[in-house]
């Protein structure tokens, strides 16, 4: 059986949060995977909104490159970002879409 070690096996971690402000929810949700020593690979999910500014996506692919150079020692040149952002019917939290959770006043 072939050895595995940590630049073979694929890295990933996740962290999400939601939360409300001023009666709306906020979710975003990071994907982190890195294979091998080199390309992390990054996927921010929002919900779609049009209320994120270009300008603030910037600051979100800036800030999650800084922190993985600083945390994970990844070069910024190979550091990936993307940015999707999901409709609110097709974003669920507890069984219903966040769509239906707000028409519902949650």
């Amino acid at each position: 059986m072939p050895s595995l070690n940590a630049f073979t096996l694929p890295f990933c971690f996740i962290v999400s949060k939601c939360s409300i402000k001023d009666g709306m929810i906020f979710s975003i949700c990071i994907f982190v995977t890195i294979r091998g020593p080199k390309m992390p690979f990054v996927n921010i999910k929002i919900t779609k909104e049009g209320n994120v500014s270009s300008g603030q996506k910037t600051q979100l692919i800036e800030g999650v490159t800084t922190l993985l150079s600083d945390v994970l020692n990844k070069n910024p040149a190979t550091t990936v970002v993307v940015i999707d952002e999901v409709d609110t019917d097709n974003w669920g939290i507890g069984g219903a879409s966040i769509t239906a959770r707000r028409q519902r006043g949650q």
